[in-house]
């Protein structure tokens, strides 16, 4: 594969994050799109692309993996200071805002569905085989060859005792995934991630009946297992999201962000003030009035 200079993925993510557009049209921009080309020191005259897909996915995950996904932001902050943007003594505001997640949302049953699929691929990857065969010999294949389990069984969802054999057949898959894991020695935290879930959304021995969903939401709920830090949040009374919650901390006379942070919805924002202050010393070397 063609190698590709960092510095024009690096500012190609950035185009990226602006204009909110996938991978692929990363690629199709860098190839079609004048505005980019320029951008981006591109000859204008051609429609090659100037790197792969998997490229740019690579490196970001690279950045990822070394803690070098804020790098950008901190050269910023740096640049802005040797212009004489930056007083020494600094007055800063701070606000958050919702910020949604993109991990799939779904009810208990396709979420333990989910969960279950997660350690099937876990046990897969660790034995070096096809997630269809280790799903086959499990006893999981309506998981792994269905984007809905509730979708793809017939369940009257009228009648109490048919969910809850319904349910409790979910349980009996969840059990064969953790015997599964365990027999392979692997997939710990799919396996944490799936008792988790189950633990939350169901009530395994009522006193009545079999297994059914739990009354009310359990507190700091999974809401997603493709993104298991997801959270339920209030942006005010009657507005519901999911996802996360961004802390910022803007330098007032000229509004450069100083300071960056994500938590879960439910943290106040007052406990995120110090840690704010603190970015912002470390970063710009001044002192926080």
């Amino acid at each position: 594969r063609p190698s590709a200079p960092p510095s024009l993925l690096a500012l190609a993510r950035l185009l990226q994050f602006y204009d909110g557009i996938s991978d692929a049209e990363v690629v199709a921009r860098c190839r079609f799109d004048l505005r980019w080309k320029v951008a981006l020191e591109l000859d204008l005259a051609t429609i090659g692309a100037p790197f792969a897909k998997s490229t740019f996915q690579a490196f970001r995950a690279r950045l990822t993996l070394h803690a070098k996904e804020g790098l950008a932001f901190e050269k910023s902050v740096l640049a802005a200071k040797e212009a004489g943007l930056l007083p020494r003594h600094l007055l800063v505001a701070l606000d958050s805002s919702p910020l949604r997640g993109r991990g799939a949302v779904k009810d208990t049953f396709n979420l333990l569905s989910d969960a279950i699929v997660a350690v099937v691929r876990a046990v897969a990857a660790h034995k070096e085989e096809d997630v269809a065969d280790v799903a086959r010999a499990a006893g999981l294949t309506r998981h792994v060859e269905s984007p809905s389990i509730k979708g793809s069984e017939v369940v009257n969802w009228e009648d109490a005792a048919e969910v809850s054999r319904f349910l409790g057949g979910l349980l009996d898959d969840s059990r064969r995934a953790v015997d599964a894991a365990e027999k392979a020695k692997c997939g710990s935290p799919e396996v944490d991630l799936l008792r988790k879930v189950i633990a939350q959304d169901i009530e395994t021995e009522p006193q009545n009946g079999g297994p059914c969903i739990r009354d009310g939401v359990a507190p700091d709920r999974v809401v997603s297992v493709h993104d298991p830090e997801m959270r339920h949040g209030h942006k005010s009374n009657g507005k519901v999201y999911n996802g996360h919650k961004a802390h910022v901390a803007v330098e007032t006379e000229h509004g450069i962000i100083t300071a960056v942070d994500v938590t879960a919805p439910a943290g106040a924002d007052g406990s995120q003030v110090a840690s704010l202050i603190q970015q912002t010393r470390d970063l710009t070397q001044c002192e926080v009035d």
